[in-house]
């Protein structure tokens, strides 16, 4: 079974238009959303349409929440609640009603689906357990294999069976950073380690140890092999809003024969977005974030 799981599409139509049709040049069984589809970005109804569209679910994040519930917006600061203000008035009874069929948590194909934290929040941030709280996470819920979003940064941690934790892969520091490994991952295809890259390059660098593809430079592959005794929590990183200095839309696809998980960074117009975003009327906070 492969499956996709992605996030924090926050109303970017042409980010999730641009994974999407990466999606479609592969064979997969499943594609779940992990939340905030909506959220910042000036097309949370074409968004929401899209995912009924082609039958993707998913859970509810925090800016669905706060939808939802007006009461929720407390937890929101004033420009994030001026940003729930506009989305709200984007949104028809279409796009509310699809709003309040999604489901706080998802459990499927043995992995548990939250946009925040397990057991079931989409508002707790993974970075408020980092440090010694962080085998805590995995008292949270009892599956080996946990997806959440929300900090909108790529992450995979692991715990073994001695209840250790330590993160696998990190995310690239920029997409400029041509031929770099991300920190923790070695070139080698051992159990949770980094293997299969595929990295933009300038023409003619052959970083040492990469497989490097001229066929589709405007995605890059990052594939993991997970260890099956181990038991694993993955950040999948937004679609849509990025505030880990890529600009690319990142998700993930997890194949449980073959315990690979592939992170994907698929490059769009972002000119284009921000040009939309900027007509719309989106906070200029939020457009700068698009890269």
């Amino acid at each position: 079974m492969r499956l996709v799981v992605l996030s924090d599409i926050h109303g970017n139509l042409g980010a999730f238009e641009a994974v999407l049709a990466d999606i479609a040049t592969q064979d997969v069984d499943d594609i779940i959303s992990l939340g905030d589809n909506v959220g910042y970005g000036p097309d949370p109804g074409p968004v929401l349409r899209l995912l009924r569209q082609r039958g993707i679910d998913s859970v509810l994040g925090n800016h669905e929440a706060a939808i939802a519930d007006r009461r929720r917006r407390r937890r929101f600061n004033s420009q994030s609640r001026e940003a729930l203000d506009l989305t709200e008035a984007w949104l028809d009874a279409d796009g509310r009603a699809c709003i309040a069929s999604m489901p706080p948590v998802l459990l499927r194909h043995r992995c548990r689906f939250v946009h925040g934290m397990p057991p079931d929040s989409p508002f707790t941030y993974l970075f408020e357990f980092m440090g010694r709280r962080l085998p805590k996470v995995f008292t949270l819920f009892a599956e080996a294999l946990c997806f959440v979003g929300h900090t909108h940064d790529l992450e995979v941690l692991r715990c073994d069976e001695t209840g250790a934790v330590a993160s696998v892969l990190l995310p690239q520091a920029s997409p400029d950073v041509a031929g770099q490994m991300p920190r923790g991952a070695s070139s080698g295809a051992s159990s949770g380690a980094l293997h299969g890259t595929t990295l933009e390059t300038s023409p003619g660098a052959q970083p040492e140890g990469l497989t490097l593809s001229t066929a589709r430079p405007r995605v890059t592959v990052q594939t993991l092999v997970l260890d099956a005794g181990a038991r694993h929590l993955v950040n999948v990183g937004s679609v849509g809003q990025p505030r880990d200095g890529d600009p690319r839309a990142k998700y993930v696809v997890w194949d449980d024969t073959a315990r690979t998980l592939t992170v994907r960074r698929v490059a769009y117009d972002v000119a284009a977005a921000v040009r939309r975003f900027a007509e719309a009327g989106v906070a200029q906070r939020y457009i700068d974030r698009l890269g």
